[in-house]
């Protein structure tokens, strides 16, 4: 049979609404290094609620740093887009120049060494007009 556990909680705490400490009042339930306590102040209930709260604080801490992340390579992205627009509408030149000279006749089918040359012009500019549509706020 056990003894039960006469007395207070020996833990001091903060006074709410003046400075310093005062003796926890409630009833003791726990006696550790022979001390004893209630059953707010034992020292695996304490260590396990500042272990919850530490893990809420890291949650939250790691939720503002990789949004602080996310902002600046938005941001990275943002500073990069007019001169990938501008890039973007010089390869679409470069391209329709490419097909009028097809058209005209003034590039041959063959490069010369035996291979064909690319058909893949027309792929890039469709991308690349649609892409800059998008940039414009229009429907490719």
């Amino acid at each position: 049979m056990t003894t039960p556990i006469t007395g207070t909680c020996s833990k001091q705490v903060f006074h709410a609404k003046e400075w310093g400490t005062y003796s926890c009042a409630l009833q003791a339930t726990t006696i550790v290094d022979g001390k004893r306590y209630c059953s707010i102040h034992t020292p695996a209930y304490v260590k396990a609620k500042r272990a919850q709260r530490e893990a809420r604080w890291d949650a939250n801490s790691a939720a503002r740093t990789q949004a602080r992340l996310d902002k600046e390579e938005q941001d990275r992205r943002a500073a990069c887009y007019p001169d990938l627009l501008a890039a973007l509408k010089a390869a679409h030149s470069h391209l329709q120049e490419l097909r009028d000279a097809w058209e005209r006749g003034a590039i041959s089918e063959h490069d010369g060494k035996g291979g064909t040359r690319s058909d893949r012009n027309v792929d890039c500019e469709v991308q690349a007009r649609a892409a800059i549509a998008r940039s414009k706020g229009e429907t490719p």
